[in-house]
């Protein structure tokens, strides 16, 4: 079965910008609920590579990617380059774990509507070269600042962390989890804007034992995991998006301790460094009122201690976000 993943998003200021014209398809085999939220469409033929459709101004290598900024071959030189093209690394061409990432990636970021998740806009998932075509997102993720030493008032940190639990809410209303929130997975525009990236790891809430069984021991990174995440099959009540809910709660408060998380030991697991990092924010002086506390619960254990779900969290958020917005510098 194959999916069409085109979208109708436009980048700003491209209101005569045309995809290319190859069919991009993604194939996948998934529960009814997910096949009948997408438009069935023919399989793609073209050989073409990927590259060949695009203009690039930017590349951007990683482990297992390499990210282009592009717009369309032949774009007007009005157009901008607001595109950005996925693609593995040519030894991770034939991984099928990778593939299956990167299928998962396709498949959230297409049936989540949020301006706080990164959109797939096209995908190819079979043939020799994969790819996922995605908007670029100007800005620097939240990993990024930290290691250039920038700081974050409270009134700050608490609008990034808001901003982050609406895209969590998003997913976890199309019954996502994208259990691997950490700083280099949140990109945050100069104007403040944070949108969640890298949903390869994202799966469904609620599946079958069976499918939990086919998941790798180990998703995400082990110092945001839950501890329910890295508990010994049988061991753990099961995930769900209160998982999610904890590892942003490390992310507040490595916020809320303006950068000096440099100092914290990130190969312990995510619940020692819970404990350490609520041991160094109680020290801190001068947070609004119930800021301390939701944190703390945030960061419980026990998955039933933390927020029931987004809803709550967001609600508590807005008001603390309110009430220190005078305080905000973005």
């Amino acid at each position: 079965m194959s999916f069409d993943l085109r979208t109708s998003w436009l980048p700003p200021a491209a209101d005569v910008i045309l995809m290319p014209t190859t069919a991009h398809t993604v194939e996948a085999t998934d529960p009814p609920e997910i096949a009948a939220k997408l438009t069935i469409a023919p399989s793609s033929t073209s050989a073409a590579r990927p590259l060949d459709e695009w203009e690039i101004a930017q590349a951007i290598s990683g482990r297992r990617h390499v990210v282009y900024r592009c717009r369309p071959a032949g774009s007007l030189a009005a157009i901008p380059f607001a595109y950005a093209l996925k693609l593995f690394q040519p030894e991770c061409r034939n991984d099928p774990i990778a593939r299956q990432l990167l299928a998962r990636e396709a498949m959230a970021g297409q049936l989540v509507r949020s301006p706080h998740v990164a959109p797939v806009l096209s995908a190819r998932i079979a043939g020799e070269q994969p790819y996922l075509v995605l908007p670029w997102l100007p800005g620097r993720t939240l990993q990024q600042r930290f290691d250039s030493g920038q700081s974050f008032s409270t009134a700050e940190a608490v609008w990034i962390v808001r901003q982050a639990a609406c895209g969590l809410g998003a997913l976890a209303e199309c019954r996502f989890a994208h259990n691997d929130v950490k700083p280099s997975n949140l990109m945050i525009s100069d104007e403040g804007h944070v949108t969640l990236i890298d949903l390869g790891f994202a799966t469904r809430l609620e599946r079958p034992p069976q499918a939990a069984a086919n998941e790798p021991l180990l998703l995400g990174t082990p110092a945001y995991q839950a501890p329910e995440r890295t508990a010994p099959t049988g061991a753990s009540p099961g995930c769900d998006e209160r998982a999610d809910i904890f590892s942003l709660g490390l992310i507040f408060a490595e916020l809320l301790l303006s950068g000096n998380q440099a100092t914290d030991e990130r190969t312990r697991n995510g619940a020692e460094r819970a404990e350490d990092l609520l041991r160094r924010l109680r020290a801190v002086v001068g947070l609004p009122r119930g800021l301390a506390a939701l944190v703390a619960q945030m960061l419980a254990r026990h998955p039933w201690r933390r927020p029931e779900g987004y809803p709550e969290l967001i609600r508590r958020l807005t008001a603390i976000e309110i009430a220190a917005f005078a305080c905000r510098g973005w």
